[in-house]
């Protein structure tokens, strides 16, 4: 019953609404079978719902300078956040009414973006991160997943491990990033308002959250055998992975320039050969 649901709600949107429209309704419908599922709302499997041609696809990894700008940006809005919350503590409602106001995640964005950029990892994956079973001798590890792949483990960067420390240190839930939602941890639409303005401040084209997934897989893969590069992502198909890098056109020209060296070197050592004369 449910699946004849679902597909008459996809062939509607589909038909009746322009192609981002139903992009979005496929993708808050995806969202709720997830809720669902997760806060135990269900006993049966739910259909998985297959997004429109395109919107599956965030094929773009960011440079440096803009992963540079970006960070720099988030760190600027915590430090705003973190003032904010200071100049409530001395005002009005906190000193003469004793209404403490609630103390924001300042560095929130920062560090969520830092792991997910560093580890590759999925932002659900980011957000469900425990302390108890997640962080362990210097890597981050993942249970549970889209796939049987996803089980793995991920050595953290030395700012990762900076940032989880600091975290750890001021932690009194569970979760390694707590929200007050009905999950305990942070959603997708937690970051949203600050992602939006980490991207107006910081001047960098437009681009989701896992936009730091593909920028660390495609980082990876220049250093990285292939089969390596496939158990980090998580993928269960290897030819998944291949999706997940970019090379730029710096990356090509630099392969190319690798080549031509290689080929000088190889025809150094070749005889020549001298011209017939007619």
């Amino acid at each position: 019953m449910l699946e004849r649901l679902l597909e008459r709600y996809v062939g509607r949107h589909e038909s009746d609404l322009p192609g981002v429209l139903a992009q979005q309704a496929e993708h808050t419908l995806r969202r709720l079978f997830n809720l669902a599922v997760e806060w135990g709302k269900v006993t049966t499997i739910l259909p998985r719902v297959r997004l429109l041609g395109g919107e599956n696809h965030r094929e773009r990894a960011l440079s440096f300078e803009e992963e540079r700008k970006y960070l720099e940006a988030a760190s600027d809005l915590g430090r705003q956040l973190a003032d904010a919350y200071a100049r409530a503590l001395q005002g009005i409602r906190a000193v003469k009414r004793g209404e403490q106001p609630r103390q924001p995640d300042a560095y929130l964005l920062r560090d969520v973006a830092t792991l997910l950029i560093d580890c590759a990892l999925r932002p659900e994956e980011c957000f469900r991160l425990k302390w108890q079973d997640s962080i362990r001798d210097g890597a981050i590890a993942i249970h549970t997943g889209k796939g049987r792949g996803s089980r793995r483990r991920i050595p953290a960067s030395k700012r990762v491990l900076d940032i989880l420390e600091m975290r750890r240190a001021a932690a009194t839930s569970e979760w390694v990033f707590p929200a007050p939602t009905k999950s305990g941890h942070i959603e997708g639409s937690t970051l949203k308002k600050q992602q939006a303005a980490a991207l107006t401040a910081s001047g960098v084209a437009p681009f989701v959250l896992y936009t730091f997934r593909h920028t660390c897989i495609t980082r990876w893969a220049k250093h990285m055998d292939p089969f390596t590069l496939h158990v980090l992502a998580g993928h269960t198909d290897m030819n998944t992975t291949k999706r997940y890098v970019h090379p730029s056109e710096a990356d090509i020209r630099e392969a190319m320039e690798k080549v031509k060296v290689g080929l000088e070197k190889g025809a150094a050592t070749v005889p020549s050969v001298p011209l017939a004369v007619a």
